[in-house]
């Protein structure tokens, strides 16, 4: 009869205590959720997985709704925003023949490129492909490498593929068996399905050709599932060179909201639109609080150099509080994007109004019997009415 030890006990308590992050309810939900949302959208809307980093909700929530082309538009937002996952996501995107959107290797190429330094394993994988659109096998190889070397993932069962198959290299089975079991101990569900089809090509004995002749089914069926209820997942991704089926059906796209709908006609216009946004907003915040700096040093002799003069953070101090509420908002607005065209024009007008209301104060010798408090009080209401109209202006934007 088994009788529990405390040793027992104690090793069950240290699971639970490591994984309970992963066993918390909110995860739980949160999977479920995924599981359920990935079974809706499996053979119905897409037929091959795509890895989004689990980025947005909403832009999942569009896809399973048919929407793809506000899903995309979502991308896009997310990309101007600075989000180097949502650029790879592009990428690949860019790389499949869409409804509405044919294949663009240009694009995927720009988009891969910008999320290289952030995000090196899935950049250097679609770039891996793209080399391989442009007939370019050895630096199809280097690349694939390189993501490999950023422990992503897919990678190791591309680079099984491409030593089996002599793609760039010269045909390696060994290596390639290395590169296959290597992808399966790191979690990746179609690597089982493809060692066997590799076993059943005789590349490596007839005793491994009968186990994988055997397995394959099982295999297979795996990946089958595991895509149906995880095809957002990175462990069910890899990118397939086929057109037929197609990577979304164009039958279950909402016929209103496609890729040539007025709206959504050019997405990199969207992209455009969002990143001049950003920069206008983030050049006005910085102008700005340098102007009020300098307005702010004038009545402390800042033509004379006596703040400039000292070591250290002296300098810092002197600036901090004419610049301290550019500096919250700006922080508050930096990752943020919206729709509406008109509204951060007038946030930056609005930053202009306060800016020169705030120089007359520090300008007039009857504000500066208030002192230090009656400054830190003018700061404050400026940077009240800059919080007010910031939120006003992206009311319908999330943070990346």
């Amino acid at each position: 009869m088994f009788v529990p030890t405390p040793s027992v006990f104690y090793r069950v308590a240290r699971y639970f205590h490591r994984h309970r992050n992963a066993l918390c309810p909110g995860r739980l939900s949160m999977a479920l959720k995924d599981i359920v949302l990935s079974a809706r959208v499996a053979g119905s809307v897409m037929n091959y997985p795509l890895y989004d980093y689990n980025l947005s909700e909403s832009a999942r929530r569009s896809i399973a709704d048919g929407k793809l082309s506000d899903a995309l538009a979502e991308y896009h937002r997310l990309a101007a925003m600075g989000s180097a996952r949502a650029k790879c996501v592009l990428a690949y995107l860019s790389l499949r023949n869409l409804p509405g959107a044919p294949r663009k290797v240009e694009t995927a190429k720009l988009f891969a490129n910008a999320a290289l330094s952030h995000e090196p394993g899935y950049a250097n994988y679609v770039l891996s492909y793209v080399a391989s659109f442009e007939r370019r096998p050895n630096d199809a190889v280097n690349r694939m490498v390189d993501s490999y070397k950023a422990k992503f993932i897919p990678a190791a069962s591309a680079l099984g593929l491409i030593l089996a198959q002599g793609y760039g290299v010269s045909k390696n089975p060994k290596d390639a068996e290395t590169f296959f079991w290597r992808a399966i101990s790191a979690g990746h569900i179609p690597a089982p399905m493809l060692l066997c089809r590799f076993y059943v090509r005789g590349s490596r004995g007839v005793a491994k050709r009968l186990f994988g002749a055997v397995l394959f089914p099982l295999a297979w069926l795996y990946a089958v599932i595991a895509s149906k209820f995880g095809i957002f997942s990175i462990r069910t991704f890899r990118h397939f060179n086929v057109e037929v089926p197609p990577m979304f059906n164009e039958s279950a796209l909402t016929p209103s909201i496609t890729f040539e709908s007025p709206g959504n006609a050019n997405a990199g216009a969207i992209y455009d639109q969002l990143n001049r946004q950003a920069l206008l907003v983030r050049w006005t915040h910085l102008c700005l609080g340098v102007v009020a700096a300098a307005v702010y040093q004038t009545q402390n002799g800042f033509w004379a150099f006596r703040y400039w003069r000292s070591r250290g953070f002296a300098v810092i101090a002197c600036l901090a509080l004419p610049a301290w509420p550019y500096l919250a908002s700006g922080v508050g607005v930096w990752r943020r994007a919206t729709i509406h065209v008109a509204r951060p024009r007038i946030l930056c007008l609005v930053l202009i109004i306060a800016t020169s209301l705030i120089s007359v104060w520090y300008s007039n010798a009857e504000y500066r019997k208030f002192g230090l408090l009656g400054d830190f009080a003018a700061t404050s209401l400026e940077f009240l009415v800059f919080l007010l109209a910031r939120l006003w202006a992206y009311e319908d934007s999330v943070d990346d």
